[in-house]
């Protein structure tokens, strides 16, 4: 029997305050507010994930460095060349930079393995950053 009596105290106790309390309204701008706030968090998310590339212009001035030297050295070696059905006489001067390298011979299986490693590196970088960019759209 005391639990009722307590019941109806507490009931009418809090019908009295709840009807001293107003209702919460939101600000006029409120939703504009929240919008705006979430448009702020996902603008910092997005630049989480900026898009860098795998390998960096420097690097690959710096690969390709090599190669355009290589081949400027094939094609010094011999006195004219073909191309598109024109005979191009080739001078070039004397480099002693080279010198070491005439005496270094390199076998056939060599150069093949040294071909199909760039091929295969190329290749993979090629492959590789086409899906780091799916990884990061996602």
């Amino acid at each position: 029997m005391e639990n009722t009596k307590e019941d109806k105290s507490l009931e009418l106790f809090n019908a009295k305050y709840i009807k001293e309390l107003e209702g919460d309204v939101p600000s006029f701008n409120f939703t504009d507010t929240v919008m705006d706030f979430i448009l702020k968090e996902e603008l910092e998310n997005a630049k989480i994930f900026e898009y860098t590339p795998l390998i960096s212009k420097r690097v690959w001035v710096l690969l390709s460095i090599p190669f355009v030297c290589a081949i400027l050295y094939l094609i010094s070696l011999s006195s004219s060349v073909t191309f598109f059905d024109l005979d191009i006489k080739l001078t070039f001067p004397e480099f002693t930079l080279f010198d070491a390298f005439k005496t270094l011979s390199i076998t056939n299986s060599t150069l093949y393995f040294i071909s199909f490693f760039v091929v295969l590196t190329l290749s993979q970088v090629y492959f590789l950053k086409k899906r780091f960019e799916k990884v990061i759209r996602i």
